[in-house]
């Protein structure tokens, strides 16, 4: 029989599948690698996953948003943003690390977008592999005692990884 006009239900509003995970959690750093011309929600609605999923204490989850630039002032402000990161993955050693790459990509040879050059306003553009070289390189080190691989996700337009020589370097990454 329904519920009638003003009668209870039962339902709870956290039904969700997240509601029923075990309450024992892997430390998670999630970094947001965005590009200013590109959307943001990739980086909101991660956010918001993972910070329901978590909670808003940083003891198992941090979230960092590194903006692709060139700009001598955001390069430094990601690098302190990454050194930080470090900071904490020194004290989860054991830390997932999620890459979310979020990015216009260049029509003619896929490479991921740095946004505008400084001086000439005009559009850079280079490989994947580079960028994580240039943003990750102390973050990704093989020497890490991380339980799992880095993951990486891409959300971008463009031909970024259906280029052949964009998919070897893909392909590459992964050795």
């Amino acid at each position: 029989m329904p519920p009638q006009n003003g009668t209870p239900l039962d339902y709870c509003l956290n039904n969700s599948i997240t509601a029923r995970l075990p309450t024992t959690f892997q430390p998670l750093l999630l970094v947001h690698l965005w590009d200013r011309g590109a959307t943001d929600h990739s980086v909101k609605i991660s956010n918001i996953h993972f910070q329901e999923l978590f909670g808003h204490s940083d003891d198992y989850f941090l979230s960092v948003t590194l903006e692709l630039s060139l700009a001598a002032r955001k390069i430094a402000e990601n690098h302190d943003l990454v050194r930080d990161a470090m900071m904490w993955l020194e004290n989860h050693p054991t830390a997932h690390i999620v890459i979310l790459l979020s990015s216009h990509s260049a029509f003619g040879d896929g490479g991921i977008s740095l946004g505008l050059h400084p001086k000439s306003g005009k559009p850079i553009s280079t490989p994947l592999p580079q960028i994580l070289d240039l943003y990750f390189s102390d973050l990704l080190s093989q020497d890490r005692p991380h339980q799992s691989r880095p993951i990486l996700a891409a959300v971008t337009c463009g031909p970024a990884f259906t280029r052949t020589k964009r998919v070897e370097e893909l392909s590459a990454l992964k050795e």
